[in-house]
């Protein structure tokens, strides 16, 4: 079993039942077919949007657009993804008591969480940026410090395969 993620942004107006269906097109949008897929969701929203018999009602409501797209990509698949409804937000007596694997329950918190930060912050992200950056700059010092180290202890214990000299001034 695998898992993958993916963020993408929601056309129009951002809400919770557009960004579900939003994400639903989109998985299905890059899903080759080649492969059984299983679509874990906990939007009753979207659970309802796949039942044939709302089809029309979500054809004539506020996210028709997005959902012609997943009616229409699930048309052109021979073969149809598995979608499967879960609990929201779980604790932890529905992880000890849950008939879904726990991956999927883990999956969908972080889903969540993502969604949530892409929801929180919808403008540029160039202070978000700039902490990467400077923590990427402490990584790499830090790295560099903890090598020279380590190199000094095979200069003293050992032959050192390069000079700490070299990995400092890099």
């Amino acid at each position: 079993t695998e898992a993958g993620f993916m963020c993408t942004k929601v056309p129009g107006r951002q809400t919770v039942p557009r960004a579900e269906a939003w994400a639903m097109h989109s998985i299905l949008k890059i899903w080759h077919d080649e492969l059984p897929l299983t679509i874990v969701f906990d939007a009753s929203y979207v659970a309802n949007g796949l039942k044939p018999h709302k089809m029309r009602k979500y054809l004539e409501g506020a996210n028709a657009d997005i959902w012609q797209l997943i009616y229409d990509r699930l048309d052109q698949l021979p073969h149809k993804p598995t979608a499967v409804k879960i609990k929201s937000h779980v604790n932890e007596i529905h992880l000890r008591h849950n008939t879904y694997p726990t991956a999927w329950l883990l999956a969908n918190e972080a889903a969540d969480a993502a969604a949530n930060v892409f929801a929180d912050h919808q403008g540029g992200r160039d202070i978000e940026r700039l902490k990467d950056r400077e923590g990427r700059r402490l990584y790499s010092t830090i790295c560099k410090r903890l090598s020279a180290i380590d190199l000094h202890i095979h200069e003293v214990w050992g032959s050192p395969v390069i000079t700490s000299e070299d990995i400092i001034y890099s």
